[in-house]
């Protein structure tokens, strides 16, 4: 009986080990080639162009007008041109009459605004006296005739205060517009009556 041959493994333990692999080496940079340098043309420059001066509109300088001291001014703003008016408005009580006046110089604006107000101080209470309807008729008709002068002054400059409000016309206020109304029928009834007592008496 042949013995057995030693152990395989036993012998491959006794063996010494292999060799363990070097270190892997690092590859060397690959060696890189500068491009060589490109010469560039040098830049010729745009030549400049030449425009001609062009000549811009000049602006007249606007002077500021100034007021002649002798030229009148307004009496209510101090505005010109002005012109010297005379306005009234009537007020009856019963057997007597209140009259209101405005004299001195108006601008345009102005004299147009208390014109106005007088005339309606004249439709709301000049009746209010025996020859009511008289007062009211020559009180508006002067005071009308009297704007005429003021309607050709020109636009008034120059203010130095406030210019008054202007306001509606009389006849389009409703407070004098309704008296007038009420009060003009009741005269023509009263003169009515009048006339056909007269007739029927005589």
């Amino acid at each position: 009986m042949q013995p057995y041959p030693p152990n395989a493994g036993a012998s491959h333990a006794e063996q010494p080990s292999a060799a363990l692999p070097q270190a892997q080496q690092p590859y060397p940079a690959p060696a890189y080639q500068p491009y060589p340098p490109q010469a560039h043309a040098p830049s010729q420059p745009y030549p400049a162009q030449q425009y001609p001066p062009q000549a811009y509109p000049t602006q007249p300088q606007v002077q500021p007008e100034v007021i002649d001291p002798s030229q009148p001014r307004c009496g209510m703003c101090g505005a010109v041109p002005a012109k010297k008016v005379a306005f009234q408005g009537f007020a009856g009580l019963i057997f007597a009459l209140s009259i209101r006046w405005y004299r001195g110089y108006a601008c345009k604006t102005c004299g147009t605004a208390v014109s106005r107000d007088l005339d309606a101080r004249t439709m709301a209470f000049g009746w209010w006296v025996v020859y009511g309807p008289l007062v009211v008729v020559i009180g508006l008709l002067a005071n009308a005739l009297r704007r005429r002068g003021l309607a050709k002054l020109a636009e008034p400059w120059g203010a130095q205060h406030q210019p008054m409000a202007l306001g509606l016309p009389a006849y389009q206020r409703p407070g004098p517009l309704v008296v007038t109304i009420i009060m003009s029928g009741l005269w023509l009834l009263l003169l009515s009556l009048i006339v056909i007592s007269a007739v029927t008496s005589a």
